[in-house]
């Protein structure tokens, strides 16, 4: 929300043609704190909240923490691979069900994070390596519970995604892996230990 807040301040004083910026050492070009708190947008809570977050919005940390994932999402060249946003599959499947008026289940969230061409018709995953993941995930679930497994499953299954999406590196199951505590993925990987 605060990402899209302060992408609609600049919006608003590009539109204006009241951006005044500021030079960094590296030579990047930043809104003036000045600029971005005179652009509070109606809406915004108090003037003193409005202030604290354009104060954070200028500090040298936050500035290096944008330009990281600024490159991180262009590390592929012009083709953005991390399409999931800011919102977590679970908000995303709350703003899709008001949104559609349908419900699109977990797996119509998870979907819908990782399309490539999202609000096309064009269903296509965002990266070859989490398609193949889901692939055999799919595989899986179709053989644990039949072709029909998306709408009579519509929560992923844990344990599949271990047994057949490839195990926990690090710790993380390869999809969707927020979607499950700490504690249910040790339970998980403490029961494939002790078989």
């Amino acid at each position: 929300m605060l990402h899209e807040e302060k992408a609609a301040t600049i919006k608003i004083l590009n539109k204006k043609g009241q951006m005044p910026t500021e030079v960094d050492e590296e030579g990047n070009r930043w809104p003036t704190k000045e600029a971005l708190i005179s652009a509070k947008p109606p809406g915004f809570g108090t003037v003193i909240g409005w202030h604290l977050l354009c104060e954070h919005w200028s500090t040298a940390a936050f500035r290096k923490v944008s330009l990281t994932n600024s490159k991180n999402r262009l590390a592929h060249g012009e083709t953005v691979f991390h399409c999931s946003g800011a919102r977590s599959v679970v908000s995303t499947r709350q703003h899709l069900k008001v949104k559609t008026g349908k419900d699109p289940g977990i797996n119509g969230a998870w979907h819908h994070m990782h399309n490539l061409h999202r609000g096309t018709d064009q269903e296509k995953i965002c990266s070859q390596r989490i398609s193949k993941h889901w692939e055999d995930f799919d595989d899986a679930m179709t053989n644990a519970h039949g072709g029909n497994w998306e709408e009579e499953h519509p929560e992923l299954d844990a344990q599949i995604i271990y047994d057949a999406a490839g195990r926990m590196p690090h710790g993380r199951l390869r999809i969707a892996n927020e979607l499950f505590t700490k504690t249910e993925k040790s339970k998980i990987k403490s029961g494939r230990v002790s078989v």
